[in-house]
């Protein structure tokens, strides 16, 4: 404790000491403290009754037994359960109000149903399920925990979605670019083909008469070897 918070507490008791009529010592004022914290201060205890906890509790601790008042709560009525959903739903965004209220309602609907089926299964079976306001409130939690996961799934597959639309969109203009290319470039293919067709020409008569003036070579030849031969 800081030394202003003891000067504090000083100074607020010693107006209740003159009240009383108790001499105002330090040692007077930390007693009447003492006595007043006692008896005004009071500690609330929320437990589940769910498993085994609270039982095990108690046998630790049996002051909570002796010491205290046990206040079993009853079950939350329906419009209470409606009030919690709708304020816990209130924060939610992209949804219109009267998706809000059925989720709302839809909320209420379930755990009221479970409280009903426990009771059902405890008549018959004799064992006990219970269902708090903590597992209401788990519910609504689960329930925007699994709305976020699904968002996040479906932008993720939203943007991968984008994307391969770009990537088409890109591959079909560049496939546009190629085939006006390919359209432009045609007629020019084709006169070079028929260039290459008469080149192609020309030079086979060149080969034929190059082959002859080779054979006439060849004759003229094979007649000098002949004649130096014979010489």
């Amino acid at each position: 404790m800081l030394p202003e918070d003891k000067d504090d507490i000083i100074n607020g008791v010693r107006p209740v000491c003159s009240e009383k009529k108790i001499i105002d010592t330090v040692d007077n004022i930390n007693a009447l403290f003492v006595d007043r914290m006692r008896e005004m201060l009071h500690i609330c205890l929320c437990m589940s009754p769910v498993g085994d906890t609270l039982r095990i509790r108690c046998r630790q601790f049996p002051s909570l037994v002796n010491c205290m008042t046990l206040d079993y709560f009853s079950s939350w009525p329906e419009q209470a359960l409606l009030d919690v959903s709708t304020q816990k739903l209130a924060a939610l965004d992209d949804v219109t109000e009267d998706v809000r209220k059925g989720l709302a309602l839809m909320c209420m609907k379930i755990h009221r149903s479970v409280e009903v089926t426990s009771e059902a299964f405890f008549s018959e079976l004799r064992r006990r399920v219970y269902t708090t306001p903590k597992s209401y409130l788990d519910l609504i939690s689960l329930y925007d925990k699994v709305l976020a996961e699904k968002r996040d799934i479906f932008q993720k597959n939203k943007n991968r979605l984008a994307i391969g639309l770009k990537k088409l969109k890109d591959t079909n203009e560049e496939i546009a670019i190629l085939s006006a290319n390919i359209k432009e470039m045609t007629p020019k293919l084709e006169a070079k083909n028929i260039e290459l067709e008469g080149a192609l020409v020309i030079v086979n008569a060149d080969k034929e008469v190059a082959f002859e003036k080779e054979k006439v070579v060849s004759g003229e030849a094979e007649l000098v070897n002949v004649k130096a031969m014979e010489s």
